[in-house]
């Protein structure tokens, strides 16, 4: 039997897609604007499911992938993008907050098709 090199993990974690956004945003919109932790259930929940999502190939994922640390940086952009502060980096992020505004209908339904295309259930 041959056995295959050992494959790398790769030292960073793949950009965040839309989709997976999207779905930080729904949580940051439920969790509200003070009370982001990494050891919050929304966090770890959205942890979780993210590396359950077939979006990112596993040899595309670092170790660290979507841990409860990384959504919590994420979600903190939402924050930090509606307290004025706009960093290099945030402008897909800041459409995001612009094509929702804090219409918590749209984006949590928009959350639910991304849920639905992935074969999941529920936001």
């Amino acid at each position: 039997m041959r056995q295959g090199k050992a494959r790398a993990v790769p030292s960073r974690n793949p950009e965040w897609t839309e989709d997976e956004m999207i779905l930080g945003l729904a949580v940051y919109r439920r969790i509200g604007i003070g009370s982001l932790s990494k050891t919050r259930r929304e966090v770890l929940e959205l942890s979780e499911l993210l590396n359950l999502l077939p979006i990112h190939p596993p040899q595309y994922r670092a170790t660290s992938f979507r841990n409860p640390q990384g959504v919590t940086r994420r979600l903190n952009i939402f924050r930090e993008l509606e307290s004025g502060r706009f960093r290099k980096g945030y402008a897909k992020y800041k459409r995001l907050l612009e094509k929702f505004g804090a219409d918590t209908g749209a984006i949590q339904n928009a959350a639910s098709e991304v849920l639905a295309k992935y074969g999941h259930i529920g936001a």
